[in-house]
């Protein structure tokens, strides 16, 4: 039996799925997807906001981050 291919995108799509049921809760979500739970909060946001769309990854923002975390070098 070949091994079960998924994608992040289709994991996060099954993910709020099993939220929307109503059947397990966050915390359980967390442990059976391996996912921290302010990360499947700010998915749910993301999501209840902008649809699946919501849930794809912000690369760019993530890098404007990162920019502004870096420190700044002044030369003379």
């Amino acid at each position: 039996m070949p091994w079960k291919e998924t994608c992040v995108m289709d994991q996060k799509v099954q993910m709020i799925g099993d939220w929307i049921k109503d059947e397990v809760s966050i915390t359980e979500l967390s442990e059976l997807y391996d996912v921290s739970r302010p990360t499947i909060y700010k998915w749910i946001a993301r999501y209840e906001k902008h649809g699946a769309d919501g849930l794809k990854e912000l690369r760019g923002f993530n890098n404007e981050v990162q920019q502004m975390k870096q420190p700044t070098i002044y030369s003379s």
